[in-house]
């Protein structure tokens, strides 16, 4: 193989109830769907650093409330092994 190729997906689902972390950036979300067969029965956390854009509706982390979509890279976090999202983009679906 000479090379690998990321692409960012979106991934529809609902914030978990006080799972919202402004100190490190992060929240968790229930994934919907089709996509939420990649990951089941968990919630996945999501990973929000200074390239992350919030569109429609949403103008930073603190605005994140119940029906979101995230678009970013879903990779498997080394160290826990657990399934974690890169964010890219974070969209207010309501």
């Amino acid at each position: 193989m000479k090379r690998v190729v990321l692409r960012n997906w979106g991934f529809n689902g609902t914030l978990v109830a006080n799972s919202l972390n402004t100190g490190n950036g992060t929240f968790q979300m229930n994934i919907n769907g089709f996509a939420g067969l990649l990951v089941p029965g968990q919630p996945v956390t999501v990973y929000v650093a200074d390239g992350t854009k919030f569109r429609y509706g949403f103008n930073s982390l603190t605005d994140v409330t119940a029906n979101i979509r995230v678009v970013g890279l879903l990779i498997k976090d080394p160290t826990s092994g657990d399934s974690v999202i890169l964010a890219r983009y974070i969209d207010d679906m309501n």
